[in-house]
């Protein structure tokens, strides 16, 4: 039997891991989004004092402009920043015992899994005053340790997150910023190796929602101490977009295919890439999946099959692929053989050594060359049920294989490791800050949000501000998971979807990411552009068909939106001619046609042609029109 998350998904994004159930046909495992920003993430550190050889580049001290930004703007009223004052004894659950300080509370009971976390007032040795938070992760997956934030927040603008930590030995902390409701929107955050010496660290943060609350939380035993915190706000421009100057390929159309027998997509052969993640057997349990756990089941034994018939079939169609080679560890070969995974006991772990991840990598690149140019390290580290080890073996991990992938074919690309960002960036900050950024060529982000829009803000300002710091501006970014999951009472339905899936492909192209690859093309857990059948498109499959064909070959030269929310964004084909896509994600409206667009048809994401010529307006809603 196969483990299925996705029906329990409000239970996770809450926080907790639901059991094993029988994988009902067209089901698949569960998918990052459902799991909380729980993560194993690692803060890039300002210590006071000696900073260790890998962290000296990112230090916050006196003399640091980052330390300076720290203290600038409007202080945000923070309950108990000091951690002075009563201390509540904590009783709710069995597994969670001491005394947390007034205005913050543990976020940990709802697990049930029930890691035990204590917590206890830090009179010993803290920063200042008279005391600081200690929390201490007895055993289990997580502490998590919070304050909901009282006074809203202000979308848009700019805040700053500085706080003092250490740690009785290294342990591995992350702070950040998160959304207080569903979807539980993680923003942006700081990860960092504590030791014993008080450490400043700083973040900057945009938010989206008013309603926010701010985390601490670890994912391996040990116990750290939190003082003095601070939130500041600075006022920002709102962001804007700047479309590629080049024509859009239609390699940046891509897609997962869930199971094996899955006939390729038909859509006018608009399909130019395919990512293989999550590539499992047929849908009746026959046949073999393409992941390494799949095709390696023992030391030195290979099934290829599954993998060999999907390579056939894209290469085919003249799609490219995407291989993602960590996220499945075979359980003979895993550092934490009895690890909690989705997909089975020990599978999110790092190997047990670094001879069996180098053959894995050097096997498959081999048989593999001049087939399979584009190779991901790994499926989302930053979360613990896709990577169980530790950031700086990731890293290990990351250079062994670039090393290697280099060596069988100098034409391989390297994806860097696919983060979920669920909790924001912090993750991905630690990675190229502390060794990672040489070991691949494409950074692979996962844009997931509840609208297209949402991507647009906050979102990609966290990320961009992480990825300019660490030195990585200039390397290309692509979008290489995202779809829409049930992650609210309300599903999508097929008539939104459609219009998501079109407004997606739209903006984050406009937002510079260089492919997009759908999740899933044929899983009816989430939202398919197939019927069951595997053949019919769904209304959301026919809308990727219409707006590949929109985009493929043509340059975005603007994108621009009014006071009514109105979305404008004009394409310009090769022979010159300019066509317009129009649509209002909040409300309908009628929108002007400008006289200067000659507009004489209305496409729209269902196939259909209408004439407007001669009309001076036209009704725009959350379903994006086309204007020729």
């Amino acid at each position: 039997m196969r483990t299925t998350l996705f029906e329990t998904a409000h239970s996770w994004l809450q926080g907790g891991r639901p059991t094993e159930s029988t994988r009902p046909r067209r089901d698949r495992r569960p998918h990052m989004l459902l799991v909380p920003a729980l993560l194993a993430v690692t803060l890039v550190a300002t210590v006071a004092g000696p900073a260790s050889a890998q962290e000296s580049g990112n230090r916050v001290g006196s003399d640091s402009s980052e330390a300076a930004t720290a203290v600038a703007g409007t202080p945000y009223p923070l309950a108990n920043p000091g951690f002075e004052g009563d201390y509540l004894n904590q009783s709710e659950c069995l597994n969670i015992t001491g005394d947390v300080a007034s205005g913050w509370t543990d976020n940990t009971c709802w697990d049930t899994l029930a890691p035990k976390v204590r917590y206890e007032r830090d009179s010993a040795a803290p920063h200042s005053g008279a005391a600081a938070q200690k929390i201490t992760l007895e055993s289990g997956a997580r502490a998590q340790f919070a304050q909901y934030l009282g006074a809203p927040l202000q979308p848009g603008a700019k805040y700053t997150v500085s706080f003092w930590v250490r740690a009785d030995s290294p342990i591995f902390v992350t702070s950040y910023l998160r959304d207080s409701g569903p979807p539980y929107t993680g923003y942006a955050g700081k990860t960092a190796k504590l030791n014993t010496t008080w450490t400043q660290y700083s973040f900057e943060s945009f938010v989206e929602q008013p309603t926010i609350s701010l985390f601490f939380t670890a994912s391996t035993p040990g116990s750290f101490s939190v003082d003095d915190v601070s939130i500041t706000s600075t006022p920002s421009p709102a962001p804007s977009l700047k479309p590629p100057t080049r024509a859009v390929p239609r390699s940046y159309f891509g897609v997962h295919l869930n199971y094996l027998e899955t006939p390729w997509p038909s859509v006018s052969g608009r399909v130019g890439s395919v990512r293989m993640w999550d590539t499992d057997r047929r849908s009746d349990g026959t046949g073999t999946g393409s992941q390494w756990a799949d095709v390696n089941t023992t030391a030195g034994s290979y099934d290829w099959s599954g993998l060999d018939a999907r390579v056939a079939t894209a290469r085919s169609n003249r799609a490219d692929i995407v291989y993602t080679l960590g996220g499945r560890t075979p359980q003979w070969a895993s550092g934490q053989p009895n690890a909690f995974s989705p997909y089975g006991p020990g599978q999110c772990a790092q190997p047990a050594t670094m001879a069996t991840w180098e053959t894995w990598v050097r096997d498959i690149a081999t048989r593999y060359k001049g087939k399979i140019t584009l190779w991901e390290l790994w499926n989302e580290p930053d979360l613990t049920d896709f990577y169980c080890g530790t950031p700086d073996q990731l890293i290990e991990l990351a250079s062994r294989a670039s090393t290697i992938l280099r060596e069988v074919d100098p034409k391989n690309r390297v994806l860097s490791p696919g983060f979920s960002g669920f909790a924001g960036p912090s993750y991905l900050e630690y990675f190229l800050r502390n060794g990672g950024l040489p070991t691949f060529d494409i950074l692979s982000y996962h844009f997931y949000a509840q609208t297209p829009e949402l991507n647009l803000g906050t979102r990609l300002q966290n990320l961009r501000a992480v990825i300019s710091g660490a030195g990585a501006g200039k390397k290309p970014l692509w979008n290489t998971e995202q779809g829409w999951i049930d992650l609210v009472a309300t599903p999508v339905s097929q008539s939104t979807g459609a219009a998501y899936i079109g407004r997606a492909y739209l903006l984050n192209w406009s937002a510079g990411a260089g492919r997009f690859y759908y999740y899933f093309w044929d899983n009816n857990s989430f939202l398919p552009l197939i019927e069951d059948d595997g053949t019919t498109l769904t209304e959301s499959g026919v809308a990727y068909r219409e707006v590949a064909g929109w985009m493929i070959g043509r340059v975005v030269t603007s994108v621009t939106t009014d006071a009514s929310g109105t979305y404008t964004l004009t394409l310009r084909a090769p022979s010159g001619a300019t066509s317009h896509v129009l649509w209002n994600p909040v409300s309908t409206v009628q929108a002007v046609i400008p006289s200067s667009w000659k507009a004489t048809e209305r496409l729209d994401l269902a196939g259909g042609r209408t004439s407007v010529a001669g009309a001076a307006t036209i009704e725009v809603g959350e379903s994006p029109v086309l204007l020729r």
